[in-house]
């Protein structure tokens, strides 16, 4: 079987309504993983709006920041990246 045909595999963006609610119970919510609420809605933020992944999410440090660009972007290193390349996720806004 095959993604294509197994429909337990269905894939969606979430809608607004739902990412709205998803970063309120984070931020409300308890700390989990050692990380507070706040700080979970965050990473949660993080990954919305620039479609990372969580194992790419993990290796993000300041450096991965940067905010001086025309455009501010978030850089994963090449051997954290699906592709193995540097990547540059287009944020959600742009």
């Amino acid at each position: 079987m095959t993604v294509r045909t197994d429909r337990r595999h269905d894939r969606r963006a979430l809608t607004e309504g739902e990412c709205k609610r998803l970063l309120a119970a984070a931020a409300a919510g308890p700390v989990i993983q050692g990380m507070m609420g706040h700080d979970r809605a965050m990473l949660y933020r993080t990954a919305l709006e620039t479609g990372l992944r969580a194992s790419e999410l993990s290796t993000l440090t300041a450096g991965s920041c940067r905010l001086t660009d025309e455009l501010p972007v978030v850089v994963v290193k090449a051997g954290y990246s699906k592709h193995r390349r540097e990547a540059f996720p287009k944020p959600a806004y742009a």
